[in-house]
Order: C-alpha cells, then sequence, then structure tokens
C-alpha cells in the first residue's frame, strides 16, 4: 500500500490483483470502516465516495490540436 503525499488527505493506493479486489475490499472495509461507520465518523451513504476499486489507465498526456482555420 502506498499512502501518498501532500493534497492526498491520506489516502491510500493498494495494487491488489484483480482476482483480490473483493476480498481485498471486504477485509479493509471490516477491519477499518466498520467502526468508523458504527460510531458515526463515516456514513455508510457516502462509503462510495471514499472506499473504491479502479483499473490502471495510461495516465495523464499532453495533446496538442491543430489550430483551427
Amino acid at each position: 500500500m502506498e499512502q501518498p503525499g501532500a493534497g492526498w488527505g491520506g489516502c491510500t493506493v493498494s495494487l491488489v490483483k484483480e482476482s483480490d479486489v473483493d476480498a481485498f475490499m471486504a477485509a479493509v472495509r471490516e477491519r477499518y470502516y466498520a467502526s468508523r461507520i458504527a460510531s458515526g465518523v463515516v456514513s455508510e451513504a457516502d462509503m462510495d465516495k471514499m472506499f473504491f476499486a479502479s483499473k490502471p489507465s495510461s495516465g495523464a498526456a499532453v495533446l496538442k490540436l491543430g489550430s483551427r482555420a
């Protein structure tokens, strides 16, 4: 797991095999978020905004657009 620096608010980026994503997310939800949801620190309704999986992409790119005549 990687904890990015400035501007990421202490989030982590975890590289997980695609076949293990569901189990990983269930474990993090149980071990980290369950007590926070129960105590009202985190809303169950907001979980999809805070905790989600994504796939890697090609990343940032510079696009040079031609001039319009």
